[in-house]
């Protein structure tokens, strides 16, 4: 990795980034330094242009592409590593605004009769609580406050997406589910099948074969 790189990703840390955006900083500025023939700081305009017309994704995947290239940039200008930013005015295509498009009553209930284990707490906490799969990946069994007078869920500062700690009120039915699934009483609730913690693109991803299925 070039220091260069290294040093950036050090500076996204020390801004508190999250894990999953440094990551793919990082994976980004490997594809293009391997695209390129000269060190990334020695990149024209011309040159990036180029490997911006050689990307065959979709959209949206363009637009993260070109910002994370820009934000490289933007940092390297501010630490004297180039004079000036030669991502700048890389063309990327419009990303479309879609509607959301949230599974039926019908289905949902047809998921969950079909799912077990914690799949279907997934899909409770998903569809009932309104988490993210970041924040159940990362749910603490302490957050989890069921006997309170206003049964809810706490969303701490290391599980949200945002800077904000909050409470998620949970319905009689959830909190059912939630009681009768067996969770420990301390530590993450849930963890992969070797111990170790689970990460938010598993979540989504057993979620998603699932209702695929």
């Amino acid at each position: 990795m070039p220091e260069t790189v290294r040093a950036h990703l050090r500076h996204l840390r020390l801004e508190g980034k999250s894990p999953v955006t440094i990551y793919h900083r990082e994976r980004t500025l490997a594809r293009l330094a391997a695209a390129l023939s000269v060190p990334l700081t020695d990149a024209t305009a011309d040159m990036l242009y180029e490997w911006r017309a050689a990307l065959d994704v979709a959209g949206p995947t363009i637009a993260g592409y070109v910002s994370h290239v820009r934000e490289f940039y933007e940092w390297a200008v501010s630490r004297n590593y180039v004079s000036q930013n030669p991502a700048d005015g890389l063309p990327v295509p419009p990303v479309p605004r879609r509607l959301p498009r949230p599974i039926s009553e019908d289905d949902l209930t047809a998921a969950m009769q079909c799912a077990s284990g914690r799949v279907r707490v997934w899909l409770v906490l998903a569809a009932w609580v309104g988490m993210r799969a970041k924040e159940i990946a990362l749910l603490r069994a302490e957050s989890i406050r069921l006997r309170e007078a206003e049964p809810h869920i706490l969303i701490t500062l290391e599980t949200t997406k945002g800077t904000i700690e909050h409470r998620v009120p949970v319905c009689p039915s959830a909190a059912a589910e939630l009681a009768a699934a067996g969770l420990p009483s301390e530590g993450l609730a849930f963890r992969r099948a070797d111990g170790a913690p689970l990460r938010p693109w598993l979540v989504s991803k057993l979620c998603n074969e699932h209702l695929h299925d």
